[in-house]
This record gives C-alpha cells, sequence and structure tokens, in this order.
C-alpha cells in the first residue's frame, strides 16, 4: 500500500471514530494545548444578592420589641456565558502529566459553584 493511501485510510478511520465527539482531546494519552480546542469563556456572574426589610418602628413598638428585620441571600444567583463547560471559572491542575507548573485556562473539570439560600431575621429587644 503506499503512503497516501495509507494516509487517506487512517484520515478516514480517524473521522469515523470522531464522528459524535464533543470534547477536544487529539491524543489520548496525552492532552495537547491546541487552538482547535479554544472557546470564550467570557461571562457575566451574579455572586451575592442581599434583599432586606425593617419593619417600622410604630408596628414593633406594639409587641415590646425595638426592631426587626427580615432578610434573604442568594450566593452565586444566575451565570450568562456561552461557556460548553461546567463552569468558566476553571481551576488549574499540576499533578496532571508531571506538570511542573499549573494549566491556567486549561479546563478540568471542575464543578459548579453551589447556588444557596440564607434566610434570616434580627430581632433587637
Amino acid at each position: 500500500m503506499n503512503k497516501v493511501l495509507l494516509g487517506k485510510t487512517r484520515s478516514l478511520s480517524l473521522n469515523a471514530l470522531n464522528a459524535n465527539a464533543t470534547t477536544f482531546l487529539p491524543y489520548h494519552e496525552n492532552p495537547v494545548c491546541s487552538t482547535m480546542g479554544i472557546e470564550d469563556g467570557s461571562y457575566l456572574r451574579l455572586n451575592n444578592v442581599t434583599l432586606g426589610y425593617t419593619i417600622p418602628k410604630n408596628m414593633v413598638n406594639k409587641i415590646g420589641l425595638s426592631k426587626i428585620r427580615v432578610y434573604s441571600s442568594i450566593y452565586n444567583a444566575f451565570i450568562l456565558t456561552n461557556y460548553s463547560g461546567l463552569d468558566p471559572e476553571v481551576n488549574t491542575n499540576t499533578s496532571q502529566g508531571s506538570a511542573q507548573y499549573p494549566t491556567t485556562g486549561l479546563d478540568w473539570g471542575t464543578y459548579p459553584r453551589a447556588r444557596s439560600f440564607t434566610f434570616g431575621i434580627n430581632v433587637e429587644f
């Protein structure tokens, strides 16, 4: 088999293997940095939102208290992005492939930040 025909056969085989691929990884054993896997990681995140209401003093004084405040907070309220990974704030991994440097900007599958809700009441006597 000549080299041109062998190259075409390998190319067709590789295309068939990657027909439904969703993740870029040019070599299975050794990940390689390439511009083919770069995507826009821009995002807008609203991290903390707190809303509160202090009940008017004339209502609070009727029940013998000096102040009542009700509040609610949301952490990691929302994120706007077209990034296809779990979280556009990617982490670094110095243990991958015996790397001696941080792999800044490479997505190692960081879990997304949890969204949490807090509710509370502050009461002054």
